[in-house]
């Protein structure tokens, strides 16, 4: 079995070990811990490596692999070394570039003082993407490792990232004025209860990033199928690409997000369940979908990111009246019946007061 193989099939195993266990509350095992960084370099891991950790019975977030635990330098004690007994608890893998010419890992300094069009040529004809896969160690299985201090973290910009992708949406219209939660392809339009109805500011950019999710699954982005009537397996497994999706984004966009989804998720449990025991690729299909996803979300607001940065450095000094901007499309909408066929759901927003109007 390759690396590659056995690196899917340990999380899927894990990842039906879950469910197994935690049922509806399945998101337990990652909303709960720290995001895992490498103990080493101090840098987060990030995407599948990073959901694949956060599976582990680890509460600290550190991983290393052999050598770095024999690389490491502690502040509080001489030796640092793998206890005895301890075997390596999970696989991550690693991405690089490799230089088939210089036959080397690639450096951009080989191709600096090419022109565009040449560079463009050198990579295509010379660097190729390579996998490597990596046994680590979690730092409780290390001895003489100092005790873990996060690191201080810098003001959230939570609510300027969800800003930006409210702001500036890639579906045709987000509206703030339903009773659920829910993406109709047909309308290519995301419909969510008013802000006013979640639970927290960390319950409404979960449940935005979960309809975002399946909004990448347009004909006119990554086409998958929607087209799914509620109820069915089909429906449930779309509903854990966008779960999964939401998770990857979070990750990438440096987002803590605390909540759960949605609070109907326990209703899918079991086809996931049966899906995940029966064929091993149904896994691997809603990783895949789920990778694309959560890539094409985060690409997308870091191009909006560029662009603000570019429209920033030429603005001018002088004062100007403050514009301001509608982040929304707010209309009246009469038809939000998201069970029908096509509308994928979620419910993270409470019950409004009786003064607030009804929601379900």
């Amino acid at each position: 079995m390759s690396w590659e193989n056995k690196a899917t099939n340990e999380f899927i195993e894990d990842f039906i070990k879950n469910l197994e266990k935690n049922g509806a509350d399945w998101k337990k095992e990652w909303l709960s811990k720290t995001l895992p960084i490498n103990g080493f370099t101090r840098r987060p891991y990030r995407g599948m490596n990073a959901l694949n950790l956060f599976l582990s019975p680890y509460v600290d977030p550190r991983w290393f692999t052999y050598l770095q635990v024999q690389k490491y330098k502690s502040k509080e004690h001489k030796y640092v070394y793998v206890r005895k007994g301890e075997s390596p608890s999970k696989m991550v893998e690693y991405f690089s570039q490799y230089d088939k010419k210089t036959r080397m890992p690639f450096d951009t300094k080989t191709i600096e003082n090419l022109s565009d069009l040449e560079k463009k040529k050198y990579i295509e004809d010379n660097v190729k993407p390579r996998i490597s896969f990596h046994l680590v160690y979690n730092a409780e299985q290390i001895e003489g490792i100092e005790q873990y201090i996060p690191n201080v973290v810098a003001a959230d910009t939570t609510s300027n990232i969800i800003k930006t992708l409210t702001n500036k949406p890639f579906v045709s219209k987000i509206i703030h004025n339903g009773t659920q939660a829910f993406y109709s392809p047909e309308k290519d339009t995301i419909v969510l209860p008013k802000y006013e109805y979640f639970k927290s500011e960390e319950g409404y950019n979960a449940t935005f990033l979960h309809e975002l999710s399946h909004s990448t699954g347009h004909q006119d982005r990554l086409n998958r199928s929607l087209i799914n009537t509620f109820g069915t397996d089909e429906y449930a497994k779309e509903e854990l690409v966008a779960e999964i999706s939401s998770m990857l984004c979070e990750i990438e966009l440096g987002l803590k997000i605390k909540e759960e989804h949605i609070e109907n998720h326990g209703a899918y449990v079991k086809s996931w369940l049966e899906g995940l025991n029966s064929d091993k690729k149904y896994m691997v299909e809603v990783i895949s979908d789920a990778k694309k996803a959560s890539k094409y979300i985060s690409d997308y607001y870091k191009q909006q990111l560029e662009l603000e940065n570019v429209v920033k450095s030429e603005t001018t000094n002088e004062e100007e009246e403050p514009i301001e901007e509608e982040i929304v499309v707010r209309t009246n909408i009469t038809d939000t019946n998201s069970n029908k066929y096509n509308d994928y759901s979620s419910e993270t927003f409470r019950k409004p007061s009786k003064n607030e109007g009804q929601s379900r």
